[in-house]
């Protein structure tokens, strides 16, 4: 089984650096929710997003372990 510390360090480094993105991003979500002016659209626009860049990123660790 492939571990992250397998990796090369450089795509551990993009790897990290796209889920601090969707991190970003869900926190964008989280606060858009909270606020009293909550824009569902924008919400699963946010979430849309996060879910394909979240699949790339599998597809991509993936092809490391084959």
């Amino acid at each position: 089984m492939l571990l992250m510390r397998d990796m090369p360090s450089i795509k551990r480094d993009f790897v990290a650096s796209k889920l601090r993105f969707q991190v970003n991003r869900l926190n964008d979500v989280l606060r858009n929710i909270e606020e009293e002016k909550f824009d569902p659209y924008y919400a699963d626009n946010r979430l849309r997003e996060v879910e394909v860049d979240i699949r790339g990123l599998r597809k991509l660790y993936q092809n490391e372990i084959e």
